[in-house]
């Protein structure tokens, strides 16, 4: 629905450990590639998101991190993993 011109996908734990840049057309999952893992803190990768001026952030959690106190001036839609709610943003659990 938001059409947008790429997508930014951003690998962070207590840091940003990688960004890949996808236009729609080419985005497929088989494509990821992740770096960094445990140690998680949601508000750093939260910020970098911030700096990217998004029209929509699609978040993969299983929810043991910090959070931010408030919510993001973006639309924030968290996938968790297991159940429980995001303290921010719309939580769908899978």
């Amino acid at each position: 629905q938001t059409q947008p011109e790429n997508i930014t996908v951003l690998w962070a734990d207590t840091k940003v450990k990688g960004t890949q840049v996808f236009t729609p057309d080419e985005f497929e999952f088989s494509k990821l590639e992740p770096k960094g893992g445990g140690g998680t803190d949601m508000r750093v990768g939260l910020k970098a998101a911030e700096a990217l001026n998004p029209q929509v952030v699609v978040l993969m959690t299983d929810l043991y991190t910090p959070w931010p106190d408030a919510e993001p001036p973006y639309p924030l839609i968290v996938i968790a993993t297991t159940d429980g709610q995001a303290p921010v943003g719309t939580t769908i659990n899978i």
